[in-house]
């Protein structure tokens, strides 16, 4: 066709070549078309070398007859924003220009998109669009045919990962049918029910465990669940093939297809014997520990009303015993003035006894008493309280002078029992007294702060062994080092036991021939809402 004979209006360019662009002699853009226009903006008046650069063919100058000599070719065109345009170049003898009709090129649709172009930017006879759709549509499908691939294999390597698992588990697994006939077991269930595939394979798995001893409400229990294409757990008494028992429990799940229907059972097998039998040892062990327990309680009965019958029978005798023993002396100490210092020491050993056997009694109805013990709280001017008690427990052995009682602090009342109180009291005297120099004092110290009162018993005697200081309150425990001073190991048992009931705390500190330190720590005021703890 000749061209430079067709005579086309504006109007007719911009329907068939909307990407139009013509050039006069002077190289300067005259016109261009509506869809170039939405992509470089009004461009004419400008120079052509200015906007574009030519890249095929190559020409050393932008000058027109350069540009003429490039009729008939292929034109690509790169614009200084990167967008490339291909095309022709027609000369227009009659008016002395230079046509270039074209289209941009993108490599994808989303790329015309960007710069604002539709379907209607394009000449209706000009392919790219079609071409771009269809390079879209294969790029769709080789993105699906990629993921596709890709989920099969990683499904593959899944499915090779759970085949594994499912051989090697230590649990059997069982594929049954509809029916609960068996399809397909693995090398766990051959080796705990010692059958192999062939042997169990189309058949119940009742039929081939169950035996005399299997429950029968489990058994029933498995066979519902299984036709009824329910879930199951259950543990279960099975025989293998050569008749021994093994505890199995039993796991299960219906595996249905996309119309609901059941195709397939699947369960595990997991061997329980071991923890069945243990189960039989605890449940054994427990039920003889219940039996000791009753004969224990029953035990510590008796010996309570025992330790009552005897205390209660032997204070009265001890009481009598007291009085006859306090008679004679005062009469001896009269009618025989000349010989009593060489008896009176025999009186003192005669009361040391007495007070002796007097405070094991009170400590043992103490531990024989003390559940049933119902406190009598009361305000208490404590150094008052321990000042009488050493004047009235220990001025028959003229032990009153020993005692040294300091007191320190904003004095306040201490809320005790004083009947349960003076046993700490009493037993902590007595232990200083025991087992302390009988040439140095013992110290009692009283320091009141806020919220509580620090009682101090101090003395200067043998001390505590320091590997045998956590046993000290444990009953009926005396340390090594004092194997020659009388004893039963009750009195400090019986200390922290009343200190606990007042909810408060011991300590000590001790070291061996320099002496030992208690310090009981005990709130102001009793807290009645507080548990109480007994040892």
């Amino acid at each position: 066709m000749n061209f430079s004979q067709l005579i086309l209006s504006k109007e007719q360019l911009n329907t068939l070549f909307p990407f139009f662009i013509t050039i006069n002699k002077e190289g300067i853009i005259e016109t261009i078309g509506n869809s170039q226009k939405k992509l470089f903006g009004d461009i004419t008046k400008q120079f052509f070398h200015e906007v574009f650069t030519l890249v095929r063919p190559q020409i050393t100058s932008f000058d027109f007859t350069n540009l003429l000599s490039c009729t008939e070719q292929f034109i690509l065109l790169e614009s200084k924003q990167g967008i490339t345009l291909n095309g022709q170049f027609i000369y227009l003898k009659t008016d002395e220009i230079i046509l270039f009709i074209g289209s941009p090129w993108f490599s994808s649709i989303e790329k015309v998109l960007e710069n604002n172009l539709t379907l209607n930017d394009y000449a209706l006879h000009n392919p790219i669009i079609d071409l771009l759709q269809l390079v879209k549509t294969h790029e769709i499908v080789t993105i699906d045919l990629k993921n596709t691939l890709q989920n099969l294999q990683e499904q593959k390597k899944i499915l090779e990962r759970l085949s594994l698992i499912v051989q090697e588990t230590n649990d059997g697994v069982i594929m049954m049918n509809n029916k609960g006939e068996i399809e397909w077991v693995n090398a766990a269930f051959e080796k705990n029910s010692e059958y192999i595939l062939t042997e169990v394979k189309g058949k119940r798995l009742d039929y081939i465990l169950e035996g005399q001893e299997t429950d029968p409400n489990t058994s029933q229990y498995l066979k519902d669940r299984i036709l009824n294409a329910e879930m199951f757990d259950c543990e279960i008494l099975n025989y293998t093939k050569t008749g021994n028992k093994v505890w199995f429990r039993l796991k299960g799940q219906p595996i249905f297809d996309h119309e609901g229907k059941v195709t397939q059972i699947f369960a595990l097998q997991e061997n329980i014997s071991l923890r069945k039998k243990s189960e039989s040892l605890i449940a054994k062990a427990e039920t003889e520990i219940r039996n000791n327990l009753t004969k224990a309680t029953e035990l510590n009965v008796l010996k309570d009303k025992f330790i009552r019958v005897i205390s209660h029978e032997l204070r009265t005798p001890l009481a009598a015993i007291q009085s006859s023993v306090e008679l004679i002396e005062k009469k001896l100490r009269k009618t025989n003035q000349e010989n009593y210092p060489t008896i009176e020491r025999h009186f003192t050993i005669v009361y040391t006894e007495i007070e002796r056997l007097a405070m094991m009694m009170k400590n043992l109805l103490f531990l024989s008493y003390e559940k049933e013990i119902k406190l009598n709280i009361v305000k208490t001017d404590i150094e008052k309280y321990i000042n009488e008690l050493i004047q009235n427990s220990f001025f028959q052995f003229n032990l009153t002078k020993r005692f040294e009682v300091v007191s320190k602090g904003k004095k306040q009342l201490v809320e005790i029992d004083q009947k349960l109180f003076w046993h700490v009291i009493a037993n902590l005297l007595s232990n200083a007294i025991k087992y302390s120099d009988p040439d140095k004092k013992i110290i009692i110290q009283i320091q009141f702060t806020n919220k509580e009162v620090l009682i101090s018993v101090k003395d200067f005697g043998m001390g505590i062994p320091e590997s045998e200081q956590q046993y000290l309150f444990n009953t009926f425990y005396r340390a090594t080092n004092i194997e020659n001073i009388d004893g039963n190991g009750l009195g400090l048992v019986i200390i922290k036991n009343m200190i606990d009931i007042h909810n408060g705390s011991i300590n000590f500190n001790s070291r061996v021939n320099q002496g030992t330190e208690f310090t009981i720590s005990l709130p102001v005021y009793y807290k009645k809402n507080k548990v109480q703890k007994h040892h």
